[in-house]
């Protein structure tokens, strides 16, 4: 789910995501997917996961939201369309 969130195989992700419980789940280094979808400026995949989880604003291990992600990775575009969600 992390793979396809990050790379934007919205596919793959829809087929994972509808069948898995945990909406945002973390991986070992403490990203979720909402993280990793946000490192590829995926607004779709990102999208799909906050209209399913409360906090849209998880953290990681270094305590850096999605947003911080996108920031740090100058997804400009996709920073002005989270911000409006």
């Amino acid at each position: 789910l992390h793979f396809a969130a990050k790379h934007g195989r919205l596919e793959i992700f829809c087929t994972i995501f509808d069948k898995i419980k945990s909406k945002n789940p973390v991986c070992n280094v403490g990203m979720t997917t909402l993280h990793y979808a946000a490192n590829g400026g995926h607004f779709i995949i990102c999208k799909l996961i906050m209209a399913n989880i409360n906090d849209i604003y998880p953290q990681n291990l270094v305590k850096k939201t999605p947003l911080d992600v996108a920031i740090a990775f100058e997804n400009f575009e996709f920073i002005s369309k989270y911000q409006m969600f």
